[in-house]
């Protein structure tokens, strides 16, 4: 709504609290929407007791600020994956939360075999998680069911001979997804938790604008393709930023340079990479990179 800025500077906020400023005048002309405008001026209200709650603003401007695809599915799924402790295994067998707590000191989660897909059968019912580990299983375990109830790609995949999909465009659920998905990512504990990870980031990468894109996931996914300690991610994450990069159809001009200044250097980077693994996914992604800078050149040659 801000433009992912601060409502206030430092000066702003000092003659607002001196009631000698006019919020929507100054500093929300630009926000088109009558609503946002309303709301955010609620939100700020020099009084804390006017102030609307989470829920309030929730049930006051639901189809006005809020779209009815964030109450069902998106509010509810958030809500559940992103609790600290979901319910773990029953029984006598089954760990005790407040217990866990109290070792590790910060909030775990608790969560089954059976929802992990790709963790190892070595690993004992009931397993500690940390918790963005214990919520990127739950929505990657979720992720068939809750992408087409959002218009979102529901493929999970990373592979060098990915198809290039042509989806519908943008979807403003795609980028309040990616968020948390991002924050999850990294924060993972496990490696095959971070590769699931991979997977959402690039399946919701068919509804993102190619602005966010280039601003929030390359950058990511490159460094887990330069930094991750586990080989079979740093390879994973090599696929994944082939197939991003193939989605881009438009770059600004901030990003002419992307690949002189920024990706030829970490390509260069993972030519180096001890692991074959990681070596032999760059040769096969090598000329799909290379194609991409001679388009994205050729992009850029035109503005």
């Amino acid at each position: 709504m801000l433009d992912g800025k601060p409502l206030f500077s430092l000066s702003s906020l000092l003659q607002y609290r001196k009631n000698s400023l006019d919020v929507e005048s100054a500093l929300l002309s630009k926000v088109e929407d009558r609503s946002v405008r309303e709301m955010i001026l609620e939100m700020v209200a020099l009084d804390p007791s006017r102030r609307p709650s989470i829920d309030e603003c929730l049930g006051r401007w639901r189809s006005s600020v809020f779209p009815e695809w964030f109450y069902s599915p998106l509010y509810p799924e958030l809500l559940d994956v992103g609790s600290a402790l979901p319910q773990g295994p029953s029984g006598a067998g089954g760990p005790d939360k407040n217990a866990l707590l109290a070792t590790h000191g910060s909030p775990a989660t608790v969560i089954s075999v059976s929802e992990l897909d790709g963790l190892g059968s070595d690993e004992a019912p009931g397993i500690l998680l940390h918790t963005s580990d214990g919520r990127i299983a739950k929505l990657y375990n979720r992720w068939p069911v809750l992408a087409p109830l959002l218009s979102l790609y529901p493929g999970l995949h990373i592979d060098e001979s990915v198809a290039i999909h042509d989806l519908a465009g943008p979807h403003d659920a795609a980028v309040i997804l990616l968020s948390f998905v991002l924050s999850y990512v990294r924060n993972c504990a496990y490696p095959s938790s971070r590769r699931h990870g991979l997977e959402i980031i690039l399946s919701l990468s068919h509804s993102l604008d190619d602005s966010v894109i280039m601003d929030r996931v390359v950058p990511l996914v490159t460094s887990m393709a330069t930094r991750d300690e586990a080989a079979f991610v740093r390879a994973s994450a090599i696929f994944a930023l082939r197939v991003l990069l193939l989605n881009v159809d438009e770059i600004r001009p901030v990003d002419a340079k992307v690949f002189d200044d920024y990706l030829i250097p970490q390509l260069n980077h993972m030519a180096t990479d001890p692991e074959p693994m990681v070596r032999i996914a760059l040769s096969r992604t090598i000329a799909d990179f290379l194609e991409t800078a001679y388009r994205i050149a050729g992009m850029t040659d035109d503005t």
